[in-house]
C-alpha cells in the first residue's frame, strides 16, 4: 500500500488526496464466483447483478449532478481572457484565420520609408527576430553593426543600431490598462517572442548630396558576425507576432434606458452576435461612466444617448487555428481549470505554502519546457549574485511599488526538459512573473538546475 501511494507523489513535499477507481462490474464478477452452486450463480447474475447495476448507474448520475452543481458555484472571472501568442512570416499570415490577429496591424502594411524618415525621424527599417537565449541576447540588443543601405538613388555605407521593438510592449501595457478598466483580473502575458523582436535603425550614414525625401529605401544588409553570437543563434526576418485579440466596433442598440434625471443612459450591448464564449474588453472611453458584464451582454452607463464605432476588443476563447506556415510554438497564459483554483479564486485566498506554489506553477502550460524542483529563501544581499537578464514580464505593474526594496529573495529552481528550446529562460521568467503578482513579501527569482550558482550561495543553501 505504501509503494502504491508513492506512485502518486510527484514531489517530496506534494501531498495529494488519492482517489482510487472502483470497478463495480469487476467486483460483482468476483463475488459471483464465490457462489458455489452454479444455478444460484446464474440466478444472481441474471437478476441481482442487473438490479445493482441500475442502482449504481442512477447513483453515479446523481453524484455527477451534485459535483457539477458545486463546481459551478465557484465562477472563474478570468476563464475567457487567456492570451495566445505565436509568430508567423508576414507572407504566411492568414486573413481568413478567425482566431489569430497581428499584435500591430502596421506589420501587414507595406513599409515604404524615405531616407529623410530613416535619418531624421529614426524610423525603423526592418524588424528582426533573435532566435537565441536571453544570455546571448545581451550581445545583440542596443549594439551597433556595419552594413549597407540600398535605395532608389544608390547604395550607401551605414552604421545601424539594434533597438527593442517597443511597439509590441506598448500593446501589452495597453492590454493591462484595459483589463483594469474592465475590472478583469490580470494574468501575465508570455512575452518570450516579442522580447526577441528588434528594430534596425540608422545610427550613422556617409554624407549624402541627394534629396533625402525622394530617396526611398529598398533593402539593407547587415553584418552580425562582429557580435560573436552563439553558433546556434539565428537572426530571422519578416516575422510578425500574432495573438487571439481582435479589435471590433460597437454601436448602440435601437432602444436604451434613460435614468430618472435624464442625464445618463443605460445601453445593453448584445454579445450573441460576437460569440458568448469569448472574452470582451471595452476600450477606454470618456463617454462611459460605468460598465457591467452579464452572461450575454455588457451593460453600459453613458452620458450619450446613442453611440457608434466605440472600440472594443474580443479575446477569442477557443483553440487557436495554426494556419499553413504557422510553425512556431503557441505560447499562452491559460490556467488549467480545477476545483481548487475555482475555490481559492472565488474566496480570494492566497496561501503561503509550497503546495500553493506548486499548484500555481502546475496551472500554467509550461510542462513541456520546465519542471519545478524546489525553492529557497535568501537574504537580500544575494540579489546581485544571479544573472537576471530581462525584467519581470509585468514590469509595468510593479514599478514604483517598492521604491526601497529590501525584501528577501524567494528562489525557485527548475529542471529544463527540452534543451533544444531557445526560450527556456523566458519560460522560467514567465512563471516567476506570474508568481510575483501574488507574492508581495519576497522578490521572486527563478533559475535552471544547470545554472552555475556562485560558490558563496552554493555552500550556504545547497
Amino acid at each position: 500500500m505504501q509503494e502504491e501511494y508513492k506512485k502518486h507523489i510527484k514531489h517530496p513535499s506534494f501531498k495529494s488526496i488519492i482517489e482510487y477507481d472502483f470497478n463495480f462490474n469487476e467486483y460483482m464478477e468476483k463475488r459471483l464466483k464465490d457462489i458455489k452452486d452454479i444455478e444460484e450463480r446464474k440466478f444472481a447474475n441474471l437478476y441481482i447483478k442487473d438490479v445493482f447495476e441500475k442502482i449504481i448507474e442512477v447513483t453515479e448520475q446523481k453524484y455527477e449532478m451534485l459535483e457539477k452543481s458545486v463546481y459551478d458555484e465557484f465562477k472563474l472571472l478570468d476563464e475567457k481572457y487567456g492570451i495566445n501568442m505565436t509568430l508567423t512570416k508576414k507572407e504566411d499570415f492568414s486573413y481568413t484565420n478567425d482566431t489569430l490577429f497581428p499584435i500591430c496591424s502596421q506589420d501587414l502594411e507595406e513599409n515604404i520609408i524615405t531616407l529623410n524618415e530613416a535619418i531624421n525621424n529614426k524610423s525603423y527599417l526592418k524588424t528582426v527576430f533573435f532566435k537565441g537565449t536571453e544570455k546571448d541576447m545581451q550581445k545583440f540588443k542596443n549594439k551597433k553593426v556595419e552594413g549597407k543601405i540600398h535605395t532608389s538613388t544608390g547604395e550607401y555605407a551605414c552604421t545601424f543600431k539594434i533597438i527593442r521593438a517597443k511597439r509590441y510592449f506598448e500593446k501589452v501595457v495597453n492590454l493591462y490598462e484595459l483589463f483594469n478598466y474592465n475590472y478583469i483580473l490580470w494574468t501575465t502575458v508570455n512575452t518570450a517572442f516579442i522580447d526577441r523582436l528588434y528594430d534596425i535603425v540608422i545610427e550613422e550614414i556617409e554624407e549624402l548630396n541627394i534629396d533625402l525625401e525622394k530617396s526611398t529605401i529598398k533593402d539593407i544588409k547587415l553584418n552580425f558576425d562582429v557580435l560573436n553570437l552563439d553558433d546556434k543563434t539565428q537572426i530571422e526576418e519578416n516575422l510578425i507576432p500574432i495573438w487571439n485579440i481582435e479589435e471590433i466596433r460597437l454601436s448602440s442598440a435601437e432602444f436604451m434606458k434613460p435614468f430618472i434625471d435624464e442625464k445618463y443612459y443605460e445601453h445593453n450591448v448584445d454579445l450573441k452576435e460576437y460569440g458568448l464564449e469569448n472574452g470582451y474588453l471595452l476600450g477606454i472611453n470618456d463617454d462611459i461612466l460605468s460598465l457591467k458584464f452579464g452572461e450575454d451582454k455588457i451593460v453600459i452607463k453613458s452620458k450619450v444617448e446613442i453611440f457608434e464605432n466605440w472600440i472594443a476588443y474580443k479575446i477569442i476563447n477557443k483553440e487557436p487555428i495554426k494556419s499553413l506556415g504557422y510553425t512556431y510554438p503557441m505560447l499562452d497564459n491559460n490556467k488549467k481549470e480545477n476545483f481548487s483554483r475555482r475555490y481559492l479564486s472565488s474566496n480570494k485566498t492566497n496561501l503561503k505554502t509550497e503546495f500553493d506554489y506548486i499548484r500555481k506553477i502546475n496551472e500554467l502550460s509550461v510542462e513541456k519546457y520546465i519542471e519545478y524542483l524546489g525553492y529557497e529563501i535568501l537574504s537580500r544581499e544575494y540579489i546581485d549574485k544571479f544573472e537576471i537578464y530581462e525584467k519581470d514580464m509585468n514590469f509595468f505593474v510593479k514599478e514604483g511599488i517598492f521604491a526601497y526594496d529590501d525584501r528577501k529573495i524567494l528562489l525557485f529552481k527548475f529542471k529544463i526538459l527540452n534543451e533544444k528550446c531557445f526560450f527556456n529562460d523566458s519560460i522560467i521568467r514567465f512563471v516567476i512573473s506570474q508568481l510575483q503578482l501574488d507574492e508581495s513579501e519576497y522578490t521572486c527569482i527563478g533559475i535552471a538546475s544547470n545554472y552555475e550558482i556562485p560558490r558563496l550561495i552554493k555552500e550556504e543553501i545547497y
